[in-house]
């Protein structure tokens, strides 16, 4: 029996059954692709109070958390020196480099939020809890800060920034993914063995002269 032969609730049905394979495959396509990088990751523009940046974020997942780093820095309005050590920072990041160190840290991903995570005061060297949220069109990211209930934090929003605004071998601090493998056949040959010095060329005989055991042979006897 043809396909136009059939009933046209039949012919409905079956156009629905081959559709269906397609939108499934559809589907799941979409959602690796949204699984193989999370929004969080890139980078982010922070902002100071009076709305001027105060720097950029690098945020990338790491043992299944997420972490954001300082990789850019602003002075303030008003400020000549930029402070770029951090006397205040706890435990091994005392004294420590502003750039590259991990700020946000060990964000986890749960649904649309971030959730359970900390953020480093570098002002002061407080550490307060930390969750965040993306906004749906993926161009702000909104950072919540606060000490024990959530209800008395304060929440900052930071823009995104495109991804090559910095390239991945520039950002500071420990380097960002696997570190590339040294291609094959890359090791230094061994340095080449000097070669044996040439003995001296005996001195030469003067012309005319005769060995002394010759002179003693052709004596008178």
């Amino acid at each position: 029996m043809s396909a136009s032969s059939l009933p046209k609730y039949a012919r409905a049905l079956l156009a629905a059954a081959l559709a269906l394979p397609l939108t499934s495959a559809a589907v799941v396509t979409s959602a690796s692709a949204q699984s193989a990088k999370s929004p969080l990751t890139g980078f982010w523009q922070a902002y100071f109070d009076d709305g001027n940046p105060s720097g950029w974020f690098y945020f990338s997942e790491k043992n299944g958390l997420f972490e954001g780093r300082l990789v850019k820095m602003y002075k303030k309005q008003g400020e000549t020196t930029l402070v770029t050590t951090c006397p205040a920072c706890p435990g091994d990041k005392k004294n420590k480099p502003m750039l590259g160190m991990v700020i946000v840290y060990n964000l986890k991903h749960d649904g649309a939020k971030y959730e359970n995570g900390n953020i480093l005061d570098p002002r002061d060297g407080n550490v307060y809890n930390a969750e965040a949220e993306i906004t749906p069109d993926g161009q702000k990211l909104l950072l919540r800060g606060y000490l024990g209930f959530e209800l008395l934090g304060q929440t900052q929003t930071w823009t995104r920034l495109p991804d090559d605004t910095m390239a991945v071998a520039d950002i500071p601090g420990e380097p960002v993914g696997p570190k590339p493998a040294k291609p094959a056949g890359t090791a230094k040959p061994a340095p080449a063995k000097p070669a044996p010095a040439k003995p001296a060329p005996a001195a030469a005989q003067p012309h005319g002269d005769t060995p002394p055991d010759e002179t003693k042979a052709n004596a008178p006897q």
